[in-house]
């Protein structure tokens, strides 16, 4: 996010170059990640209702979390193939803090993915798409936007509120701040059911 005067901002900071630095790493070491556990655990525990594949690892070197219907794999020689998953991650390039992004007060938002696999070709993943009118609308309204990525075709916001979350955070409860965490991860339940005749489809390709 870019301010509209950066000289004052930064007079600003430099005046108060003690507490912007306490806070700085304050955010980092203890806010950002207090928060990233609770909603990992939020969608770990929500995984476990659906019992579907997945990777618990944002605080990996690289951030990797998603997760995959299990008929959205193939199995070729003793070996589940991975077509497609649910995969969360940033909408676009940031260099904010993760829980700004979270609450769309940074460079990005996070959400989740409708992605390929690793095991599927670009070229392979490119010739399908969802065209029917009524399936766009369907994901439309299960809150689901088209990116301009081919890779990652659709996305849907997790969107926090700051204040409801500030407030969980001295109360250490978070269960109202994580609602809209909920309902994404329900519409991802729902959208499936658009996304498995593309999955199947692909599962017809050689690989």
């Amino acid at each position: 996010m870019e301010t509209t005067n950066p000289r004052k901002a930064g007079e600003l900071i430099l005046n108060y170059l003690s507490m912007f630095n306490e806070a700085a790493i304050l955010m980092e070491e203890q806010i950002n990640v207090k928060i990233f556990e609770i909603l990992q655990e939020n969608i770990e525990k929500w995984n476990e209702e659906t019992n579907w594949k997945n990777h618990f690892g944002w605080f990996d070197k690289e951030p990797n979390l998603w997760i995959s219907p299990n008929n959205w794999y193939k199995f070729i020689e003793e070996e589940n193939i991975q077509i497609a998953k649910f995969d969360f991650a940033y909408e676009n390039e940031t260099s904010s803090f993760d829980v700004a992004d979270l609450c769309n007060c940074g460079q990005s938002r996070l959400g989740f993915f409708f992605a390929k696999g690793n095991a599927i070709k670009n070229k392979s993943w490119k010739k399908y798409s969802i065209s029917e009118q009524s399936s766009l609308e369907k994901l439309e309204n299960l809150g689901f936007k088209k990116h301009q990525s081919t890779e990652f075709p659709w996305f849907i916001p997790v969107t926090l509120d700051n204040t409801k979350l500030a407030a969980a955070y001295e109360k250490d409860d978070f269960d109202e701040a994580m609602q809209p965490l909920h309902e994404a991860l329900a519409s991802l339940l729902k959208a499936k059911e658009i996304f498995d005749p593309i999955v199947e489809e692909m599962k017809k390709l050689p690989l």
